[in-house]
């Protein structure tokens, strides 16, 4: 999905309270008749997840890219020389270093890690030795794989194509069956969504996708991005095809049907629009819709009907995902312009979540959430005093 940095603060809560003239007999049921110990509340923790030797500098540190169904973490940090390195921190806590094997080590190296699901595997990009960008999955063995790249022609000022050649893939999300999704240039058009099915007749070969008016045929728009890729492989994501802004969208996985998704409050203007950043089994969604340079939260159900909202105290907002549970993970800006991450219970009340660490410099620093599972765990990013980025799990 987009993502994230942000603080903590203290806010509300609501307090419940037993009525004062409840019966005895009634406050013994409440509280259990027997001698057994009372259960202690959870109070989640948070844990920052800093690789060996990460960079100190603003804008640089350690990034968390998300997190699969049962709890991996996966994501990219910064050396002191301005380098980067991927990294896969296992359920135990154990955090793998992963380098691609021919990729430019040192001062101006480049290892980034994009997505990862269940099994370990991870897909991302790196700067091979011959100075080129190459995409790249690995096993949870430690299996290195290149994924091909998309072919295509590039048209000349006369609107014919001149000479053939291949775009590199950025792979953005995978899921747990290994259908890997997500986007590539193409200088003719712009940008283009692909997938990468696991079955059938073009099992492991990028696929171009995308909605509407973002296809590969020379002047059909700015392009596509895909963000996530569900269990059963549908993929999402957003499009932009002209002036009206962007649109949402969900593609369908293996019959290819596109559904555009433009949430309420999406003025059809180039400063508004709609993004998808994931999708579930059935077909509900969450993302962000835009207008008047201000973002707000959503979710859509299947039947087609859309919830709006925002957490309190936010002046733009943004869902990332969801649990089985029905919460809802995002971020948001206060008012101060300080970022927080937030979780939206089913009944519509939140719970702000900022890592203590964190700084609340505007514009800066603060607390963002890129990963929520089903177990309740969440991953994200803070930022400190000195804007440098560290990943963290709550849970």
């Amino acid at each position: 999905m987009r993502q994230s940095g942000i603080a903590a603060q203290n806010l509300p809560r609501s307090v419940h309270r037993l009525p004062w003239g409840l019966p005895l007999l009634v406050l013994l049921i409440l509280i259990g008749c027997n001698n057994s110990p009372s259960a202690t509340p959870h109070v989640p923790q948070f844990t920052t997840i800093d690789p060996p030797a990460p960079a100190t500098l603003g804008g640089q540190g350690v990034f968390v890219v998300g997190m699969a169904s049962n709890g991996i973490i996966a994501g990219y940090y910064f050396d002191s020389g301005g380098g980067t390195h991927g990294y896969l921190r296992d359920l135990d806590g154990a955090t793998t270093i992963i380098d691609a094997p021919d990729a430019i080590q040192g001062v101006g190296g480049r290892t980034t890690i994009l997505a990862v699901n269940s099994s370990g595997t991870t897909v991302g990009n790196y700067l091979g030795n011959d100075g080129n960008s190459h995409a790249f999955s690995r096993s949870a063995t430690g299996q290195y794989s290149l994924l091909p790249g998309l072919s295509y022609y590039y048209f000349g000022q006369n609107g014919f194509p001149t000479q053939a050649s291949t775009s590199v893939l950025f792979p953005t999300a995978i899921n747990d069956t290994g259908i890997v999704a997500g986007y590539f240039y193409d200088p003719n058009v712009g940008v283009h969504s692909f997938i990468i099915p696991n079955q059938g007749p073009y099992k492991g070969q990028p696929l171009d996708t995308g909605g509407p008016g973002s296809g590969s045929a020379s002047g059909q728009g700015f392009g596509s991005w895909i963000q996530y890729v569900s269990p059963t492989g549908d993929t999402v994501g957003f499009y932009r095809s002209d002036q009206s802004g962007t649109h949402g969208f969900i593609h369908q996985y293996p019959d290819g049907t596109v559904t555009v998704v433009d949430a309420p409050g999406y003025s059809g203007t180039d400063t508004a629009g709609t993004t998808v950043d994931w999708i579930d089994s059935n077909g509900t969604v969450v993302g962000s819709v835009f207008a008047s340079q201000v973002s707000h939260s959503f979710i859509r159900t299947p039947d087609g009907t859309y919830t709006i909202f925002d957490p309190p105290g936010s002046i733009r907002s943004g869902a990332l995902c969801a649990n089985a549970s029905g919460i809802i993970a995002g971020d948001f800006t206060d008012a101060n312009f300080v970022s927080h991450g937030y979780l939206r219970n089913p009944d519509g009340t939140f719970a702000i979540i900022d890592d203590p660490s964190a700084a609340e410099i505007p514009n800066l620093a603060g607390t963002t959430i890129t990963g929520f599972n089903d177990a309740g765990v969440i991953v994200g990013i803070y930022k400190d005093a000195h804007g440098v980025g560290h990943a963290y799990i709550r849970q």
